[in-house]
C-alpha cells in the first residue's frame, strides 16, 4: 500500500481525506457531548412521551402509504404479440360480419374454430 501511495499521489490524498472525514464522524458520534444535545433540543424542543411517538410513527406511516401505493397502483397490462393479432383479426372481421367479433371471455382456439367454422376454405399454413 505503502508503495502504491508513493507511486500515486492521489491515492494518498483520498486515503487521508477518507481517514479524516471518519475521524470527524466518529468523534461527532462516539464524542456526545452537550453541544450535540443543545442541537438536538433547539430542533427539537422538548422530547415528550407524544413528541417521540409522533417521530417514529410518522416516517413509518409515511413509508407505508408510500409502499402500499407502489403495490396497488394500475399498472398496463402485459399484451402478448399474439393477443394483439387476434385482436386484431377480430376487428378487422367483425366490420364485415357482426357476428365474428370475439366474444368476452372466449379463448383464441375457441374463437379460432369459430372462425374456421364460417371461413371452411382458407388454409392453414
Amino acid at each position: 500500500m505503502v508503495r502504491l501511495e508513493q507511486q500515486f499521489a492521489l491515492l494518498a490524498e483520498l486515503r487521508l481525506r477518507y481517514q479524516s472525514l471518519n475521524y470527524s464522524w466518529h468523534r461527532w458520534v462516539l464524542g456526545y457531548d452537550s453541544r450535540q444535545e443543545d442541537l438536538l433540543k433547539n430542533w427539537l424542543g422538548t422530547l415528550d412521551y407524544l413528541k417521540s411517538v409522533l417521530l417514529v410513527l410518522l416516517p413509518v406511516t409515511l413509508l407505508l402509504v408510500v409502499i402500499g401505493w407502489w403495490l396497488l397502483r394500475p399498472r398496463p397490462r402485459y399484451r402478448d404479440q399474439i393477443s394483439l393479432d387476434a385482436e386484431y383479426l377480430s376487428d378487422r372481421l367483425s366490420r364485415k360480419q357482426p357476428e365474428l367479433a370475439r366474444a368476452a371471455g372466449e379463448t383464441l382456439q375457441q374463437y379460432c374454430r369459430r372462425v374456421a367454422a364460417v371461413f371452411p376454405t382458407v388454409l392453414m399454413r
